[in-house]
C-alpha cells in the first residue's frame, strides 16, 4: 500500500484533513470477494479523501483524558461506485510518563455496507526517542474481523519520527485499520510535524 496524509490545524481544536493513497494486494481473510474488496480496496486505484478531526476532551482544558471526533470522506479515482465516509472517536488516556492507551469505537459507512468496529492500542515510552506501539482492531460485522499491528517508533528529531510496522490488517488509515488480511506486512510511516 502507498498513502500519503496532510493535517492543517485550524485551530488548537480542529484539524482539517486529506489523505491520498492505493491499496495493492489486498486479500480479505474473511471474504476476498465482498464488494468492499472490489469497490474501495482495488490494486492500483487512487482513494481520495477529506475529513476533519476535532478535539472535544483534554487535560490541557482541565479534563481527565483526550477525546477526539474524526470523520473522513471520499471515493476512488475512475470509480462509479459510491464513495464512503469513515469516523471515529479517538479516546487517549496517560497511566503514566510512560504509557498511554487509545480506545477508539469506528463506524464506516457505504451504500453498499455498514459496520462498526473497536480499536485498543498503547503507547509504551521504552526511550525517551523509542515508543513500542501495539494495536488490535476488530470489526462488529456477520464475518468480523480481528487484526493486530505492532510497531516501533523512532523519534530522530522534535518534529519528525518514522514508524516500523508489522501488521495483517488491509492498510493503516481508515478502512484499512478495520480489515484483517490473509498474510502479515511490513511497513514504513514517515512522520511530520510543521
Amino acid at each position: 500500500n502507498l498513502f500519503a496524509f496532510y493535517g492543517y490545524s485550524l485551530s488548537n481544536v480542529f484539524q482539517l484533513e486529506l489523505s491520498t493513497g492505493s491499496f495493492n494486494d489486498v486479500d480479505l481473510a474473511t471474504n476476498s470477494k465482498s464488494p468492499l474488496q472490489k469497490n474501495y480496496l482495488n490494486n492500483d486505484i487512487y482513494n481520495y479523501r477529506f475529513g476533519g478531526k476535532l478535539l472535544i476532551f483534554s487535560p490541557q482544558k482541565d479534563d481527565l483524558f483526550w477525546m477526539a471526533l474524526r470523520t473522513s470522506v471520499g471515493r476512488n479515482e475512475g470509480s462509479n461506485h459510491q464513495g464512503y465516509a469513515f469516523s471515529e472517536l479517538i479516546n487517549t488516556f496517560k497511566l503514566n510518563e510512560f504509557i498511554a492507551f487509545n480506545v477508539s469505537p469506528k463506524y464506516f459507512f457505504s451504500g453498499g455496507e455498514s459496520f462498526g468496529g473497536l480499536g485498543v492500542s498503547g503507547y509504551i515510552n521504552i526511550l525517551d526517542n523509542l515508543q513500542f506501539i501495539p494495536e488490535i482492531n476488530t470489526s462488529f460485522k456477520d464475518d468480523s474481523d480481528l487484526n493486530s499491528s505492532l510497531a516501533l517508533r523512532y523519534s530522530y528529531d522534535q518534529n519528525k519520527s518514522v514508524d516500523f510496522y508489522y501488521s495483517n490488517a488491509a492498510g493503516i488509515h481508515d478502512i484499512g485499520n478495520l480489515l484483517q488480511v490473509n498474510e502479515h506486512r511490513f511497513g514504513i510511516k514517515l512522520n511530520f510535524l510543521y
